[in-house]
């Protein structure tokens, strides 16, 4: 077999494991609140700018064509809504990392995940008072994520995760707006991640946020750092709390462009099996 058909083949393959993959189950997602990690096409905070060059099928799966390409990435919290009005939901504090927990594609892309404390250069207007921070940098299987994953004891000082904290509100929480039976969804954090110049074609990456999970150390009431409102009604809840959970997460492949099978991926990889309990396997 020549070079030719060898790639050929190889794509297909890829191509092939990407369809294979749709018949995954869908993430289950908690009662109270969700956190949810999402490619954007524009950035809202100065300096992330766009995901230029990347094709965004949907918020959870990005192809790129090139090593060296940015993708904006967003954390909102998705608040349950049981009384048709969104005003009374709001997000009030929660810690954790931005990490990359494997790839797909027969390897992972290289990359890094921004990050500087103690500035807030990766947090909103509204969720950015007091103690909130971008989050340290890491190394992770070569991905540079933020956030130290490991540490489940009383936190160090400086302390490494991204925080988003407090609100606009006298109580410190910011809420969500109109009156609709919808979930309501607050953007707490924005951070990009940059492929490395060198990326090799056919590799890919799982992007993902985890909640801090404090489990050592401390009290029970102190462990409790995931703090929001529903209809009205405060909450403080652990990460390994059943009513905090993690959507999807971002999946990043790099595919050569222009490419036959790189559309067949880029139609499939919309639906690729990300679809899991991400949170319960990163904590497992």
């Amino acid at each position: 077999m020549n070079l030719k058909n060898q790639s050929s083949r190889r794509l297909w393959l890829v191509a092939g494991a990407a369809l294979t993959a749709l018949a995954l189950p869908a993430t289950n997602q908690a009662a109270q609140m969700t956190y949810d990690l999402r490619a954007v096409s524009a950035g809202v905070l100065a300096g992330d700018t766009t995901s230029a060059g990347v094709n965004i099928s949907d918020p959870h799966n990005v192809v790129a064509s090139a090593g060296g390409q940015q993708v904006v990435l967003q954390l909102w919290v998705v608040l349950a809504n049981g009384d048709g009005s969104n005003t009374n939901d709001g997000f009030t504090v929660g810690s954790g990392s931005f990490i990359s927990d494997g790839g797909a594609l027969g390897g992972v892309i290289r990359g890094d995940i921004a990050g500087d404390t103690p500035s807030q250069s990766n947090n909103i207007p509204g969720v950015s008072s007091g103690v909130a921070q971008a989050g340290y940098q890491f190394v992770n299987g070569g991905i540079t994520g933020v956030g130290d994953i490991t540490n489940h004891d009383l936190a160090p000082s400086p302390s490494p995760w991204f925080l988003a904290s407090g609100g606009t509100g006298a109580s410190g929480t910011k809420f969500g707006t109109g009156a609709t039976t919808n979930a309501t969804e607050i953007l707490i954090g924005e951070t990009t991640f940059t492929l490395s110049a060198s990326g090799q074609f056919l590799t890919s990456t799982h992007l993902q946020f985890a909640p801090r999970l404090w489990q050592t150390g401390g009290s029970i009431a102190q462990r409790k750092i995931n703090k929001f409102v529903i209809d009205g009604s405060s909450f403080a809840l652990a990460s390994d709390d059943p009513n905090i959970a993690v959507a999807a997460g971002v999946n990043v492949s790099l595919v050569p462009e222009p490419s036959a099978i790189g559309m067949v991926l880029l139609g499939s990889l919309g639906l690729v099996g990300f679809r899991r309990s991400a949170f319960r396997r990163l904590f497992a």
